[in-house]
């Protein structure tokens, strides 16, 4: 079995969308020496791991992180069913108000500190949920002055919404990345 280590530097370096080659010419980390990392056949110097986390642009506790002794690490699966309950858990907003960015945050409010995974997918849902409801609030406020553009505003902002909150869900259950283009940074 593959060390925590070798398992969070494969993660995050798919993550980012880089090779070993191109993790190895930003970081000065040999191509060889992130090879024998990912493949668990060494534990790498704080050094080393500093110069990835960084090139990363994650924190080292990330890369090192296995979780406390008596704290038992989600299974893969489980840890997808959970990621994928963060992106989709916003489209109660449909029928509840608000509903959209209450759930996400309690969720991950809950979850943040259990895995690194779900404080990241849980900030990103939470800030694209603010952005999407700063959106549509003005977009009620231009229905008010300008009724064919805050109309407009509002069914293109419902779509855009609903439209990520399903793909990224969908992505997430292939194992695959997240992305929330046009979400302000909130958290």
């Amino acid at each position: 079995m593959k060390s925590t280590i070798a398992q969070n530097l494969l993660r995050c370096r798919k993550k980012k969308g880089l090779t070993q080659e191109q993790l190895s010419e930003y970081s000065g980390v040999t191509v060889r020496t992130i090879q024998r990392i990912e493949n668990a056949k060494v534990e790498p110097h704080l050094q080393t791991l500093s110069l990835l986390a960084q090139c990363l642009e994650v924190k080292v506790e990330e890369l090192s992180y296995a979780g406390s002794a008596d704290e038992t690490a989600p299974s893969e699966t489980a840890l997808r069913k959970w990621l994928s309950l963060f992106h989709l858990l916003p489209l109660v907003g449909v029928i509840l108000p608000f509903a959209n960015l209450i759930l996400p945050f309690i969720l991950w409010a809950y979850k943040r500190d259990e895995h690194p995974l779900f404080d990241e997918h849980g900030r990103a849902v939470v800030n694209f949920q603010l952005t999407v409801t700063l959106a549509s609030m003005l977009g009620i406020v231009l229905l008010v002055l300008l009724f064919p553009i805050g109309l407009l505003l509002l069914i293109l902002t419902a779509a855009y919404a609903l439209t990520l909150s399903f793909w990224n869900a969908k992505k997430i259950i292939k194992n695959q990345g997240y992305n929330y283009p046009l979400s302000i940074r909130f958290l």
